[in-house]
């Protein structure tokens, strides 16, 4: 089978719809990617098999393969073997709760819904205190401004007392 008929074969399962039950299998927000990637995966094998093997292989197997590709969040077309889930991006990460995304032109209120800033409307800085990690100093500032102000460094004591 030449190159052209492969890709031909292939194109025609896709445009049939062969792959469109697989996409009941994928959760997430990404699942029309995680498709198209276990179906490139998919194509992948198919003209190896017909190229090296001279071996046309089913459609139950083809769509077989395209679920186990798209669901395994561990096979993906395009991966760096080398240092594993250890870009903050990767939906392995995602689903297992190691990343959380903070939105710049917005914030989340008390209920979890996001909330955005108007049109128009300038970030404000302040939002930055509500990202912070370790909110300690924040908070003794809060309950007692002259004790704060006390483990302060000298020099910002003196800062304090110019403005």
């Amino acid at each position: 089978m030449a190159q052209l008929e492969i890709r031909s074969s292939f194109d025609q399962k896709v445009r049939k719809g062969l792959f469109r039950p697989v996409a009941r299998w994928i959760t997430g927000p990404d699942a029309e990617d995680r498709l198209q990637d276990g179906i490139c995966q998919t194509y992948e094998m198919y003209e190896r098999y017909a190229l090296e093997k001279d071996k046309v292989l089913d459609d139950g197997i083809l769509i077989h393969s395209c679920k186990q590709r798209a669901v395994d969040l561990g096979r993906r077309f395009v991966r760096d073997d080398a240092q594993p889930r250890r870009d903050v991006m990767h939906p392995m990460n995602y689903t297992q709760g190691k990343v959380e995304v903070y939105r710049l032109d917005g914030m989340l209120d008390d209920d979890g819904d996001f909330v955005a800033q108007d049109e128009g409307e300038a970030l404000v800085p302040g939002l930055a205190t509500a990202l912070q990690v370790n909110p300690q100093r924040d908070i003794i500032s809060a309950v007692d401004l002259e004790a704060w102000i006390a483990s302060l460094p000298e020099g910002d004591q003196e800062i304090l007392a110019m403005r």
